[in-house]
């Protein structure tokens, strides 16, 4: 009960708010290049305000630009990593806004699955520089992507037969560890020795192991309240196996259960009705056998937004 009481002598001094990104000066986009090999046509939205003049850009290369959303091209070398530093400055800024871009034609960026975060890490989307909107033929002119997962052609992800595959594609990886992804870019109206090529390699969790794992940073506490700060009791597992989640009340009842990949509650029971604050305790088991059995106590605290 003193670590109980603990806990809430914190949350009521430092309920924290999540805190809003600010938005930036610039964002940018690759635009179809008819050289993918050496050639990449970058296009820069800026979000300054409408007011804005004296606009200036440095595009890092010995480029510049003073229109409000300007198109640079690019020339790049083959296995370099082609990053360059864009100067973003206009009357009444003190200093130039400075944003380092990279723009191989085949770079992608890896992130997780937006509607599970990190809690399914296993579940990756892997975003082309293109950003194209959504995944749509029509949408990529005569640009081709081709994919590859630990050096094996991407099966799946693709667009009918001569469009090669998705610009943007969704992944879930058979286990941990090390894994190198590898994108290579075309133009089909060019030869297919001029091409683009981009790889990175990212380490997931849980790492390959041969005996059960633990679940870890399990919550002590939570305070569904809405401010979205810790108003969900997660775990974090693969995304791929299969969890068993129940919670009972201090008297012993159940006043919840839950198969599913995905462990993320919001302190309601059955019926979508908020459970009143108090301890509580819960148990998870891994029906897939990769994670040890957890349990123990925790506490639902609500407080105010």
């Amino acid at each position: 009960m003193q670590r109980i009481s603990l806990i809430l002598i914190m949350l009521l001094v430092n309920v924290a708010l999540l805190a809003q990104e600010p938005q930036l000066p610039f964002t940018y986009r690759l635009l179809p290049t008819n050289d993918p090999a050496s050639v990449s046509n970058v296009k820069f939205i800026s979000n300054i305000p409408e007011s804005a003049s004296g606009i200036s850009w440095d595009f890092g290369d010995g480029g510049a630009s003073t229109d409000r959303n300007p198109v640079h091209a690019y020339s790049y070398k083959a296995n370099a990593e082609n990053k360059f530093l864009v100067k973003l400055t206009y009357s009444g800024l003190s200093t130039p806004f400075e944003q380092e871009i990279i723009v191989n034609p085949a770079f992608f960026a890896v992130t997780p699955d937006l509607n599970l975060g990190d809690l399914a890490t296993l579940k990756k989307v892997m975003r082309s520089a293109f950003n194209f909107s959504i995944n749509n033929s029509d949408s990529i002119g005569n640009m081709r992507f081709y994919w590859e997962i630990d050096g094996v052609d991407l099966e799946g992800n693709a667009f009918a037969v001569g469009f090669g595959q998705y610009p943007n594609i969704y992944h879930t990886f058979p286990k941990g560890g090390l894994h190198t992804i590898y994108l290579k870019v075309t133009n089909s109206s060019v030869s297919n020795t001029n091409y683009a090529e981009y790889s990175t390699s990212i380490t997931l969790l849980p790492p390959v192991s041969t005996t059960k794992l633990d679940f870890v940073n399990l919550p002590e506490y939570i305070t569904p309240n809405g401010d979205s700060v810790n108003d969900y009791f997660e775990v974090t597992a693969t995304g791929t196996t299969s969890l068993s989640f129940m919670v009972f009340s201090r008297s012993g009842s159940v006043v919840y259960q839950q198969e599913a990949n995905i462990i993320k509650w919001d302190g309601t029971n059955y019926y979508g009705k908020e459970l009143p604050e108090g301890i509580y305790y819960f148990t998870i088991e891994d029906k897939g056998n990769l994670y040890n059995p957890a349990k123990g106590f925790f506490y639902i605290f609500r407080g105010k937004k």
